[in-house]
């Protein structure tokens, strides 16, 4: 109890947060109901609930003045939680060239997120990275539920296309990650 105080009061433990958290937890139910039945209203309102989370986590952190490191951190990590579990459903109508690239710019994304989360709280770095939502990251999620969209309503080719463009942004979002001085100048 006295460790769930203290995260409330360091506002870890947070309405942003529990969105983000609720993102999440809402891709493997997706990917259950995507699986049985990837055209069903049920999975529609699912996708719609997370893109609604995605962008109200955000919306009422800085509102409520609630913006804290680990939100920084926890929102693009949730956001790749529930697009992987998205891929996995679809994972039959996804293109290599599409699928790879996807897989290795989002687990990277999370890779970079979590260990930059863990050494900068841990004093151990303090290099340039940053872990922060940039626009190139949301345009990359934005892309990836309008690919899950195409493929509920069985656009396969357009929906790889849309992925693809979707990594485009990923690649440019991992670079603003680790260069963030260097590409806003």
């Amino acid at each position: 109890s006295c460790y769930v105080d203290k995260l409330i009061d360091d506002n870890v433990i947070n309405t942003p947060n529990i969105l983000s958290i609720s993102r999440a937890m809402s891709g493997p139910i997706f990917l259950g109901i995507a699986f049985e039945n990837p055209h069903s209203i049920t999975a529609i309102i699912v996708l719609a609930l997370a893109a609604v989370t995605d962008y109200l986590d955000g919306w009422l952190a800085r509102r409520m003045d609630l913006q804290t490191n680990t939100g920084a951190w926890l929102d693009p990590l949730c956001d790749k939680i529930f697009a992987g579990c998205a891929a996995v459903a679809f994972w039959q109508h996804l293109h290599w060239w599409t699928a790879i690239p996807f897989v290795v710019f989002d687990a990277t994304l999370m890779t970079l997120a979590v260990t930059l989360w863990i050494s900068t709280e841990r004093g151990l770095y303090h290099g340039g990275a940053q872990i922060k939502a940039n626009w190139l990251g949301k345009t990359k999620y934005n892309f990836q539920a309008l690919t899950c969209i195409l493929l509920m309503l069985q656009y396969y080719p357009v929906a790889n296309w849309t992925l693809a463009i979707a990594n485009a942004f990923a690649l440019g979002s991992l670079l603003r990650h680790l260069y963030p001085k260097e590409l806003s100048t």
